[in-house]
C-alpha cells in the first residue's frame, strides 16, 4: 500500500464522527437485487517476488439487475437497470482458483436513478461455515462476497447512498485457466439512505 493510500484510510478513520452520525436524519429503504450477467478480462499477468506469485487481472462486466425477494417498493422504482464497471482481481499462487481480492467502480442506472460507486470483494471464500452456519468452506472457488457502496448521482433522490453486502459466483466459460470470460449470478441485499428534509 502506498504512503497516499494509508494516510487517506487513517484519515478517514479520523475524521468520521459518530456523534453527526447519530445525528443525521435518514430514511431507509431495503434494497434486494438478484443480478446475471458477464465479465471480460482485457489484460492479465503474473507478478513475481521473491517468496510469491501473484495474478493479477484486469476486466469490465455489465450487469441486469432486477427485484429480489425482498426489495422494497422505492428500491424497485429507483434502481432496477444495468450496472456496468470494471474491477481489478488478484490471485495467490497465481490460480484462479485461490483466496483472491477485487477492488473495482461501477455505474448503476436504468431506472429512476443513476448510482456510481466503488465495490469490494474476497474471492473463493465462503463466509456461512461453522460456527454461524454449515453451508459453505471457507475455500469456496468461483464464489465472491464484499460490499458495494454508492451515491445516487442523477435522477430522484440525488444524494442518497446505497451500501450494502454483495454475494456472486463466477463461471469462467471454457476452461477456467484459460478462459476470458465468465458468466456472473449473484444478490445484493443493502440499503437505500435518504437524507431527510430538514
Amino acid at each position: 500500500m502506498s504512503r497516499e493510500a494509508f494516510e487517506r484510510i487513517v484519515r478517514a478513520y479520523e475524521e468520521w464522527d459518530p456523534g453527526r452520525m447519530y445525528e443525521d436524519r435518514v430514511c431507509l429503504h431495503v434494497i434486494s437485487k438478484v443480478f446475471t450477467g458477464r465479465s471480460e478480462t482485457e489484460r492479465q499477468d503474473v507478478q513475481e517476488c521473491e517468496t510469491c506469485k501473484t495474478l493479477k487481472r484486469y476486466g469490465q462486466y455489465k450487469l441486469e439487475v432486477e427485484s429480489g425477494p425482498c426489495d422494497s417498493e422505492m428500491s424497485a422504482k429507483m434502481l432496477n437497470g444495468v450496472m456496468e464497471g470494471e474491477a481489478v482481481a488478484a490471485y495467490a499462487e497465481a490460480t484462479l482458483d485461490q483466496r483472491g481480492g477485487m477492488s473495482g467502480r461501477f455505474k448503476w442506472g436504468g431506472g429512476g436513478a443513476t448510482v456510481i460507486g466503488r465495490s469490494m470483494a474476497i474471492l473463493n471464500a465462503g463466509t456461512h461455515h461453522d460456527p454461524i452456519r454449515d453451508c459453505e468452506e471457507c475455500h469456496q472457488p468461483y464464489h465472491a462476497e464484499g460490499w458495494l457502496r454508492g451515491a445516487v448521482v442523477d435522477g430522484e433522490c440525488t444524494g442518497a447512498r446505497v451500501n450494502g453486502a454483495v454475494s456472486y459466483n463466477v463461471d469462467p466459460i471454457g476452461p477456467a485457466e484459460e478462459s476470458t470470460e465468465a458468466a456472473i449470478v449473484g444478490v445484493f441485499e443493502g440499503l437505500l439512505i435518504i437524507q431527510c428534509d430538514d
